[in-house]
């Protein structure tokens, strides 16, 4: 009896791999539908079949080609630029590029306002360094620190937007013995450029010669006429704020030695400090030396 129930269970096992092997085995009958998938801007369409005699299905390249994105309205400051038909993202929005100009330098902090170049969207926020200042030129130190001619606050420091002079001496004569000025004159500190340029000019008046302390005191910019040379410190922030790579302020002032500006900061009775800006290096030249000089001004 077991032996009759084994056989038949053997018997139905066999048929059951026969049946799997006739749906595993055979040659797929496609009916295909042409392009039923249609094309997209990234995908071509797809053909798709189904076998008539086991139901399974596959697909293939179709006969037309993916059909690239339709452009939307170019991208602007505050909105991308999309496909028309898909909506992807094509191109981010470019952000604005603002010009930052003070608008209000009476009080502190100041203002400035900046207006996008490309829609004329306009914004305000406190003045930073690389604005334009009100005297034309470029913002390139914010603080709070002491004016040493006469005591008073100030908070922000602008360069003139170009050089007073490119072959100017410190000193009228054109060697020594220089004029006398005074050792005051030394001072190297943020806010003593103004005090400097004053005791440079009233050691060494004499206007048959624009030295460069002369210079910077005599040029008017923009309706600003309080300019000055500065110490050595201000002209180091200059090198710092906007010229060492920093190259989207646009103050490269210069190469080689004609980048060694002078500074209003006396170093010996000789001469006076003045700073490369296409290196960085700081050093002492006779007062005689011609080099480029740049007048500041602060408020």
């Amino acid at each position: 009896m077991k032996t009759h129930i084994f056989m038949g269970l053997a018997a139905f096992g066999m048929a059951l791999v026969l049946v799997y092997a006739a749906c595993n085995n055979h040659t797929h009958d496609w009916v295909w539908t042409i392009d039923a998938v249609a094309a997209t801007c990234t995908s071509s369409s797809k053909d798709t079949a189904v076998c008539s005699e086991c139901g399974a299905v596959t697909d293939k390249a179709g006969s037309v080609a993916a059909l690239g994105h339709t452009d939307g309205a170019a991208a602007t400051c505050t909105t991308a630029q999309t496909c028309m038909v898909c909506s992807e993202i094509l191109a981010a929005a470019l952000g604005h590029e603002y010009d930052w100009v003070v608008t209000n330098d009476t009080s502190y902090p100041a203002i400035s306002t900046g207006t996008c170049s490309r829609d004329g969207h306009t914004e305000t926020r406190g003045t930073a360094i690389g604005d334009k200042g009100p005297g034309g030129g470029k913002i390139f130190y914010v603080g709070t620190f002491t004016m040493t001619d006469n005591s008073s606050t100030a908070h922000y420091l602008e360069a003139a937007p170009s050089n007073q002079g490119t072959g100017i001496r410190w000193a009228t004569a054109t060697a020594s013995p220089y004029a006398t000025v005074s050792t005051d004159a030394n001072a190297t500190v943020i806010g003593s450029g103004r005090r400097n340029t004053a005791l440079i000019i009233a050691g060494d008046p004499y206007s048959t010669y624009n030295h460069a302390a002369l210079l910077c005191k005599n040029y008017i910019n923009n309706g600003k006429n309080d300019w000055f040379l500065p110490s050595f410190d201000e002209l180091s922030e200059i090198y710092n704020n906007l010229v060492n790579g920093k190259p989207d302020h646009g103050y490269e002032m210069g190469t080689g030695t004609a980048s060694s500006y002078w500074s209003s900061s006396q170093y010996s009775v000789d001469t006076a400090r003045y700073r490369q800006f296409s290196s960085g290096a700081v050093s002492s030249g006779h007062k005689y030396q011609s080099q480029p000089v740049r007048a500041i001004r602060a408020f």
